[in-house]
């Protein structure tokens, strides 16, 4: 609840903060710093995202561990951030973005630090502690949104993004060293060889995986930037950002916290808990995903300047096929909590070839057909998974894609009530955007919550029953806290 919770309160915010920001900035600027961040990116996934997810897979690993992975990660992220600034020039030439060899000084310094944050960022979540790592994550994207909006409002331009993004991550390794104790991760000790190998096998496979998994979300925006151009670029990568909001501060959100809580059940009951899990997450995820796909054309009209029009089929498209971002997600946690780092790279990179096989063949037909792609190639990817883990560990298949279904279904009423709607109002949302967008957004909510009580009450049942059983634990948690400080102040 905390993850979701306040990584989409923060998300939100952010949200709104480039809304305002594409005031100051062309689709071509916003293109050019997008093309710098995911080749950084790519950089510092490939070398060291294994690293932190060692701590959390490793609930006993003590601070020796910790110290291993704090030298690894620091050492790697040196090494790959100035090869990085060695090629970059010929490496932006070659998506077709020269100019954004401007940008990327400052965002190898950004992820750099982001790198080292994820070190103790890890640690709290081995500890179960989702408080401090939600309210640090929706902080950092507050501190982003106003410092990019400031330096944006003085005439910085591309590089008001890139100053916020190093700023946001001094704030969250700040936060998260702040409340880890520093033993746990920075105790100097002598290196032993043994501990070395044992990280590096573990993390070299995800490495390779995380890799895989960026590219199949964030290389398409380079194939999009070699068709079409940085614009266009633009254009699709802030259409593919909004549209993964639900994903990324819910289903992503969600897939932290079941990653060490899988970690920490029998195996046996690890395909009862995902087959729980994953309409669980449906009936969060989908309703945003879909309503945003169908609040598209509304949505960019009422909120962006004439220059990101275009973005309101792209955005469509994208939002809708994004119900499948967040099982995908689910399904990785599942696998890395059972040890299989070498299949999630499989699967990974059959991702990520779906996905760049899919948008140069359908670039051909235009821009449009291009945003297609995303949905086809994550859709795979999550079928195929799901079919993997029931063959090969008994997780039972159609129940899991039956109960998805069902959340599917109550989504599909609420889009006919949103039409409907439309229908009968009949108004144009360039003269009455605001209140045609909180109109349908209210039918739709109404709509989706009467239809997934009758369509989908099992699963319905088990996200009540959850919310109950978490009230009842807070409420015993909070008159044992009362008792002991009676009892002590007793004597």
């Amino acid at each position: 609840m905390w993850n979701v919770g306040a990584g989409l309160g923060g998300r939100i915010i952010g949200a709104l903060g480039t809304l305002i920001l594409t005031r100051y900035l062309n689709p071509d600027v916003v293109g050019e710093v997008g093309v710098a961040a995911v080749l950084v990116l790519t950089s510092q996934v490939a070398t060291s995202s294994g690293y932190g997810q060692y701590v959390v897979a490793h609930p006993s690993a003590g601070p020796v561990a910790g110290f291993h992975v704090t030298v690894l990660s620091a050492c790697t992220v040196a090494v790959i951030s100035l090869l990085l600034l060695v090629v970059g020039q010929p490496l932006c030439h070659l998506v077709n973005a020269p100019g954004a060899i401007a940008f990327l000084p400052g965002l190898v310094a950004a992820f750099a630090i982001l790198r080292i944050a994820e070190i103790p960022e890890r640690i709290l979540n081995r500890e179960l502690r989702f408080r401090r790592v939600g309210l640090g994550s929706s902080g950092a994207e507050v501190v982003f949104a106003t410092v990019a909006l400031g330096l944006a409002s003085q005439g910085w331009g591309g590089q008001a993004i890139v100053g916020a993004n190093l700023v946001r991550s001094i704030f969250r390794l700040v936060i998260f060293a702040s409340g880890v104790d520093p033993r746990a991760w920075l105790r100097w000790g002598p290196i032993n060889r043994a501990q070395v190998m044992s990280i590096l096998g573990f993390a070299f496979p995800l490495q390779l995986a995380s890799l895989a998994d960026l590219a199949a979300t964030k290389w398409g925006n380079l194939v999009v930037a070699m068709m079409f151009g940085p614009t266009a670029m633009g254009l699709y990568a802030l259409a593919y950002n909004l549209a993964q909001i639900p994903a990324d501060n819910i289903g992503e959100a969600l897939a932290d916290v079941l990653l060490p809580s899988f970690a920490r059940l029998a195996p046996g009951a690890r395909q009862e808990a995902l087959v729980r899990a994953m309409p669980l997450v449906a009936l969060l995820v989908f309703p945003l995903a879909v309503g945003l796909g169908v609040e598209s054309h509304t949505l960019v009209v009422t909120l962006f300047n004439p220059n990101w029009q275009p973005m309101a089929p792209l955005l469509a498209i994208l939002a809708g096929l994004g119900v499948v971002f967040p099982m995908g997600s689910a399904l990785v946690a599942y696998l890395k909590a059972c040890g299989r780092a070498r299949t999630v790279l499989v699967f990974q990179v059959i991702h990520m070839a779906l996905l760049l096989v899919s948008i140069a063949l359908l670039g051909r037909l235009g821009l449009v057909w291009a945003t297609v792609a995303p949905g086809l190639a994550g859709g795979g990817f999550a079928l195929l998974t799901l079919v993997y883990v029931g063959r090969v560990d008994g997780v039972p298949v159609m129940r899991a894609l039956a109960g998805l279904a069902r959340v599917l279904l109550a989504c599909a009423g609420m889009t006919a009530a949103i039409f409907a709607f439309r229908h009968i109002h009949g108004l144009e949302p360039a003269h009455h955007a605001i209140a045609l967008l909180a109109s349908e957004v209210a039918v739709g909510a109404v709509a989706y919550v009467g239809t997934a009580f009758i369509i989908a009450p099992a699963q319905v049942a088990d996200l009540l029953s959850s919310l109950r059983r978490l009230r009842e634990s807070r409420r015993r948690t909070v008159v044992l806290e009362t008792n002991l400080q009676a009892r002590d102040a007793d004597g």
